[in-house]
């Protein structure tokens, strides 16, 4: 019977460890999506695969550094060459990685513009200075990053307009007041979730107890 109880307690461990992997390897995304209204104009893409095929023939080096970013969550690895870029992004927190905002035959344009409205889980009323870094392409080898001025947000609804002529991997960043104390915890693009740490914990600590309670009587 000890045996069971053990073996079960490591199979629900296991588990609970499988699933903080997932999550530490989470969409680069950050579960952003595109709003009901526009889901037949414009898709969110977030393979590697999907980035080199949009990409091929115009910037061969965009698409490892954006890998090499997602996964390491570091600016730099971005290779921007844009100071004015740069020191819109000083300080602020990415609520997403790099991702591909794609249009679905030629996406629906308001005066010669995509306009698309993402919900963004993240985007809480901590957020300020939300940003939108956006990946220009142009000619092979010719790519930059700029950020996209006419893009607006709106905490409530947790949603940012991006607007731009071209779409193309893009991420999005916020400052994040942290002075309100509003005890919120806020998440991270592509972090684990805490709460499944503290759960595996507690799953031990419990089946602890019961192989005890058995010994004893």
């Amino acid at each position: 019977m000890k045996k069971r109880v053990l073996a079960v307690i490591l199979a629900m461990v296991c588990v609970l460890a499988s699933a903080i992997g997932v999550s530490a390897a989470n969409s680069p995304t950050g579960n952003v999506t595109v709003t009901e209204s526009q889901r037949g104009y414009y898709q969110i893409r977030k393979g590697a695969d999907e980035f080199h095929n949009d990409m091929t023939g115009v910037d061969y080096a965009a698409t490892p550094a954006i890998e090499k970013y997602n996964a390491s969550g570091k600016i730099e690895d971005l290779a921007i060459a844009d100071a004015t870029v740069l020191e819109a992004l000083k300080g602020k927190t990415d609520l997403t990685k790099v991702f591909d905002l794609h249009d679905v035959n030629g996406g629906n344009k308001v005066g010669g513009l995509h306009k698309v409205t993402l919900h963004v889980p993240q985007l809480t009323e901590q957020c300020k200075e939300v940003v939108v870094l956006h990946f220009k392409e142009k000619a092979a080898g010719q790519g930059y990053w700029e950020i996209l001025k006419d893009s607006t947000f709106d905490t409530k609804a947790k949603t940012v307009t991006v607007v731009s002529d071209h779409l193309s991997p893009i991420a999005i960043f916020a400052t994040v007041d942290t002075s309100a104390g509003t005890g919120t915890s806020y998440p991270m693009a592509g972090t684990s979730s805490t709460w499944m740490l503290f759960a595996a914990a507690a799953l031990v600590v419990v089946g602890s107890g019961v192989v005890v309670a058995r010994k004893r009587k």
